[in-house]
């Protein structure tokens, strides 16, 4: 995608921190990446008298453990061009264990088929060598080793700058700035400046290198302006470290005899962020003149959260699990076995769903607790069919779960009905995940276990719908030998719509909110990759942030930064296959209670 700094600045959007003064803690500076900034020149021509190279530089790595080269990634390839300097950055690991070494292959690419390209030459650098650069360049010679070896120069010469670097490739820095008694440039029958400002990056070579968009319009004829808002990359400013230096200068603007400069100061950006005044220097050593002073007025960076930064703490977002149990009748014995080794399929369906949120938790989260449902029974005795009956709330871990299933079974608490309806479980879930919704640190997860096909999948296609405004996502786990065909009925209307959409109104899911998978041994995908995707999209929609940025100095972006997707025509190959049991012998035990001998 079109980095996220330029989307939003031709927008013209800025999104800033409240003008209160801070009360964040800086995040944590521990750099563990390398940015890569790569430019050639003088490379040889191998178009031939036709034109010029387009020359693309792939980065390989490589290192004891890892013998065989893999890319890292790609530049963009510049058309007709012998001395590019390439505007993409190429961001590898900070590690040094296994003498790490990276290769810069230089080709020349086919502008009518990017997949095809010539070798112009390559160079192999060592990391090591990189990081002790002098001011973080690195030049070397190209070679081309399947045409016999090179010349030194022959080639054309590749140079990297290597930075050390922290926050991700996207952070945006918002900044509106102020002046304070800004010293006036244009005389005493003018009143006053029309000054602007330049923000600089500071290279290791203590040179100063200008940022794209930081650069603020003038302000006429004011000794104390409000600068426009102006957003820059983090990493072009100051490679993501709040304490790397930051060079800003202040100009009067003056279109007849040319602009003026007013001062200058080196700072930081945790000073700039802390919002104390920041004197400025006389651009001129040794005057008394007062140049006045910049604030900050309001600022932030803009971050794209991920769904880590939501389970991060503190204020880490919790989740909680509902299981939907089907009590419906089956003829399939091994749906309710008593097995005295080994978990029945409900069981193990159970188990490692709640597996995943116990063990994932670095990736998923660590749900906060659990509770279970029955439906397509009647429960206790009751006379009438229940589909959303209360089996435990609150409950500590998916075992607890399995004990209060297994005792509706072994006591013969049940009488098993012959449908099964998803029409009060859903608005059931529904009910709970907007309750916690007002708290706003929660989301809830209904995992619904089947043997069969739900038999109200064409009404549930409006419960779904409004599933989708509350912070919610379903999972169906469908286990034993039913084909399951009727869960078509739960996927678009027409493949390619946006995620879900009703017969009768028309009505469109603002997202998808539905997951189904065929056995219970394939909760990789649904779990680790599609509920959290579903997570940011209801985040992204709400536009909550995550409550570990309470502390720190992040704030959302303006726009929709996780859009609800297509949904992709069904696979009957995929997603209806046959279930794999699997060894559901080799699984752990349940616990005291949760199977009957």
């Amino acid at each position: 995608s079109k980095p996220l700094c330029l989307l939003l600045r031709l927008q013209g959007f800025f999104l800033l921190a409240p003008t209160s003064s801070p009360s964040f803690k800086m995040p944590d500076t521990v750099a563990d990446q390398i940015r890569l900034t790569i430019w050639c020149d003088k490379l040889k021509n191998v178009d031939g008298v036709m034109g010029k190279s387009d020359p693309r530089c792939d980065v390989y790595r490589k290192d004891d453990k890892n013998p065989a080269w893999f890319l890292v990634d790609s530049t963009e390839y510049i058309r007709n061009n012998l001395s590019p300097v390439f505007k993409k950055k190429i961001f590898t690991n900070y590690e040094f264990e296994g003498n790490p070494q990276l290769k810069f292959h230089v080709v020349d690419v086919d502008h009518s088929d990017a997949n095809k390209w010539e070798t112009i030459g390559s160079c192999i650098i060592p990391l090591q060598e990189l990081r002790g650069a002098v001011g973080g360049l690195k030049v070397d010679s190209l070679v081309n080793e399947n045409r016999g070896g090179s010349k030194p120069g022959e080639l054309g010469t590749l140079t990297v700058r290597a930075e050390i670097v922290n926050g991700r490739p996207d952070d945006l820095l918002t900044l509106k700035m102020k002046g304070i008694n800004i010293a006036n440039k244009d005389g005493p029958l003018k009143g006053a400046s029309d000054p602007y400002l330049i923000f600089k990056k500071v290279l290791p070579t203590k040179e100063k290198m200008d940022v794209e968009g930081g650069k603020t319009p003038y302000v006429s004829n004011t000794k104390n302006p409000e600068f426009q808002a102006i957003s820059m990359n983090l990493m072009d400013l100051c490679c993501g470290q709040f304490e790397q230096p930051i060079y800003v200068e202040c100009w009067d603007y003056d279109m007849a005899s040319g602009d003026d400069q007013i001062g200058y100061v080196e700072t930081t950006l945790k000073a700039i962020l802390s919002k104390q005044p920041i004197q400025l220097k006389d651009y001129k050593e040794g005057r008394d003149l007062d140049p006045g002073q910049l604030a900050l007025a309001q600022g932030g960076i803009v971050r794209v959260p991920t769904f880590e930064d939501y389970q991060a703490e503190p204020n880490k977002t919790k989740l909680t699990v509902s299981f939907g149990v089907d009590f419906s009748v089956t003829e399939d014995e091994r749906v309710h076995a008593s097995l005295p080794k080994a978990f029945n399929l409900y069981e193990q369906a159970i188990h490692n769903a709640g597996s995943w949120f116990k063990d994932s938790a670095g990736s998923l989260g660590e749900a906060a607790h659990f509770n279970i449902f029955g439906f397509g029974a009647k429960f206790n005795g009751e006379a009438e069919v229940s589909h959303c009956y209360e089996l435990g709330r609150g409950l500590k871990n998916a075992e607890e779960c399995c004990t209060k299933y297994w005792g509706m079974i072994k006591n013969k608490k049940v009488d098993m009905q012959k449908q099964r309806f998803l029409k009060q479980l859903v608005p059931k879930a529904i009910e709970l995940a907007k309750d916690q919704e007002s708290i706003g640190a929660q989301y809830h997860i209904l995992i619904i276990v089947t043997h069969k096909s739900i038999d109200d999948a064409n009404e549930a296609v409006p419960l779904l719908v409004d599933a989708a405004d509350a912070p919610l996502s379903i999972l169906i786990i469908g286990v034993g030998e039913d084909n399951f065909a009727l869960m078509r009925d739960l996927k678009p209307v027409t493949p390619g719509i946006p995620p879900l959409q009703t017969k009768v109104t028309g009505d469109t899911a603002s997202r998808n909110v539905l997951q189904f998978v065929r056995g219970s041994d394939r909760l990789g995908v649904p779990l680790t990759k599609t509920l959290p995707k579903q997570f940011l999209q209801y985040m992204s929609k709400k536009k909550l942030a995550p409550g570990s940025w309470k502390t720190g100095p992040y704030v959302l972006p303006d726009t929709d930064w996780q859009p609800a997707e297509l949904m992709p025509v069904p696979d009957p190959n995929d997603q209806f296959r046959e279930l794999d049991i699997g060894d559901a012998a080799n699984m752990t035990a349940p616990t005291e209670g949760a199977a009957g001998a």
